[in-house]
């Protein structure tokens, strides 16, 4: 090993460079993660392994979506979209149109939050939409598996509310 690296001492760079190397490639991975919830807790809550999709749109949005892949068509997703408001008064209601069920509104989960039904095609999903002071946020929990016995209609409610009270706590 002396005649590769020649002296103790170069060795001993050698070793600290990777060292520094194998840190940094470390630090960069972790670098992609969600601000509002970590994976262990989208993994309970989607009932297995999750993959992290991060967005930023404009007006400084920030999407993060979680995925759990069953298989090629069938999936469940929890997707948070948070929001910087310039205006907070009546912050919620514009948003309620995407809602496919009347919005009921919730107690105790920032201001003027409601829940409702966000239906997509042959996804069916429950969303929390609210404000905490002046950021708007939408939690919506999802799935394509019809009949699933672990996501049915008032599990992914449930989900929601619970990822919204979360996300709430986060933001106050």
């Amino acid at each position: 090993m002396q005649e590769l690296f020649g002296s103790k001492k170069a060795w001993l760079r050698w070793a600290v460079l990777a060292g520094l190397v194998v840190i940094s490639a470390k630090c960069k991975a972790q670098d992609s993660h969600c601000a509002w919830l970590n994976d262990a807790t989208a993994e309970g809550v989607l009932n297995g392994k999750v993959s992290l999709d991060l967005e930023t749109a404009p007006d400084d949005q920030t999407i993060c979506t979680f995925t759990n892949l069953r298989t090629a068509k069938d999936y469940s997703a929890i997707r948070i979209m948070v929001q910087p408001l310039k205006d907070t008064s009546n912050a919620v209601a514009p948003h309620e149109s995407q809602c496919t069920s009347p919005a009921v509104a919730l107690k105790a989960i920032g201001n003027e939050a409601v829940s409702c039904s966000a239906d997509v095609g042959y996804s069916r999903g429950e969303q929390v939409i609210g404000r905490v002071r002046d950021r708007l946020f939408i939690v919506t929990v999802s799935s394509t598996m019809a009949q699933d016995p672990l996501m049915t209609r008032q599990m992914l409610k449930d989900k929601a509310h619970m990822v919204a009270e979360q996300l709430a706590g986060a933001l106050f």
